[in-house]
């Protein structure tokens, strides 16, 4: 029956679009410039977005309407736009044209594309069609605020309404003998590299820190196991460092890099041992590094920066913190998101189910 109400709304969405087709334009020569305005409503949203990562999400998520609008009309994308301006579709896509039914067959077309999954196809996450959604509003948000859209439509637009629901992610959990193996592949690393790297990992599992607030952190504002950083969503915190993690930092930052010297704490290192003390990490350069050190430790299992995010979360979780003192330690807004965090591993409801010992039918 559901599957017949879906097929039913596609349909119908199908036919809205197809009644607005001839409106919808690609805007091959303006670079999506719309008007006499020489400014892009997709190109001030990205501007204002904080983060590098947030971005490189949206600009994914918004090319990602431009080839679902085209594909639909049959258009010819690459026929007609240079190779290089593929990953910029956005730009080429007169977005003040999109109206409610272009948005709700979007959003169709999203929630039945289907992805791999960990060896297994399933269709598109809430998560992701509502990542599509918010970078569809937020443009149109721009469009009306440059004149180029009007109010009304805007509305319609946000009337779309978001998916319900959520997917259970499956993030690696680092084991403690796990942890102390990419410790250590670091450690036997007598460079500057194995001492900066195994101050990196410790930071990142000892305080939770996202790949970005490694570039964001001073080295000037380390104090006695404490440090500032501004991360996501500008916000500032102080975070301590557990009493394991503190030497692996302190090896890293008296040793070698010189907090009296400012500059991000955890720095680029050229070939020939060089510290470019100016120069901060950036989200790929954790990844990668993260990812060589995983390789040296022969640990078989897949890392990711944010499992030891994830790793940190469920730590504090097994040694009885609530939930509230591990959102503040996450820094995250909402409860839920931390909620989201740590559903991910079902231990917790498996013990308590372990614990009911109610014999109601006795002898079986």
């Amino acid at each position: 029956m559901n599957k017949l109400l879906q097929k039913n709304n596609l349909n119908e969405n199908e036919s809205k679009f197809n009644q607005l087709s001839n409106d919808i334009k690609f805007s091959l020569s303006s670079g999506g410039k719309s008007g006499n305005k020489n400014y892009s409503p997709a190109e001030m949203y990205i501007n204002s977005l904080e983060s590098k990562a947030s971005k490189k999400t949206f600009i994914s998520h918004l090319n990602w309407a431009v080839r679902a609008l085209a594909q639909h009309q049959q258009y010819d994308l690459e026929s007609v736009i240079d190779q290089k301006f593929l990953d910029r579709l956005y730009l080429k896509f007169d977005w003040t044209t999109l109206e409610m039914g272009h948005v709700e067959l979007i959003k169709q077309l999203r929630k039945n594309t289907a992805t791999l999954y960990r060896g297994h196809t399933q269709t598109s996450s809430p998560s992701s069609v509502n990542g599509l959604l918010t970078a569809i509003r937020g443009v149109a948000k721009k469009a009306v605020a440059l004149g180029l859209m009007p109010y009304e439509r805007l509305i319609q637009i946000n009337d779309v309404k978001m998916d319900k629901g959520f997917r259970v992610s499956e993030p690696t959990i680092l084991k403690e003998e796990e942890i102390k193996t990419l410790l250590l592949s670091c450690v036997n690393d007598l460079t500057a590299r194995g001492i900066r790297d195994a101050a990196i990992i410790a930071a990142m599992l000892g305080c939770g820190l996202r790949r970005g607030d490694l570039g964001a952190i001073k080295a000037e504002s380390y104090r006695n196991g404490q440090f500032r950083v501004v991360g996501k969503g500008n916000k500032e915190a102080i975070l301590h460092l557990p009493r394991w993690a503190k030497p692996y930092v302190e090896e890293w930052l008296f040793s070698l890099r010189d907090p009296e010297i400012h500059g991000p704490m955890f720095c680029r290192i050229r070939i020939g041992e060089e510290l470019m003390r100016k120069e901060g990490l950036s989200g790929e350069g954790v990844a990668w590094i993260l990812e060589q050190r995983v390789k040296e430790s022969k640990l078989l299992c897949k890392i990711k920066p944010h499992d030891l995010r994830h790793t940190f979360a469920e730590r504090m979780r097994e040694r009885g913190e609530s939930l509230a003192t591990i959102q503040d330690a996450l820094r995250h807004s909402s409860p839920i998101t931390t909620r989201n965090y740590l559903k991910n591993n079902d231990k917790t409801l498996e013990k308590a189910a372990a614990r009911d010992n109610f014999e109601l039918v006795p002898n079986i």
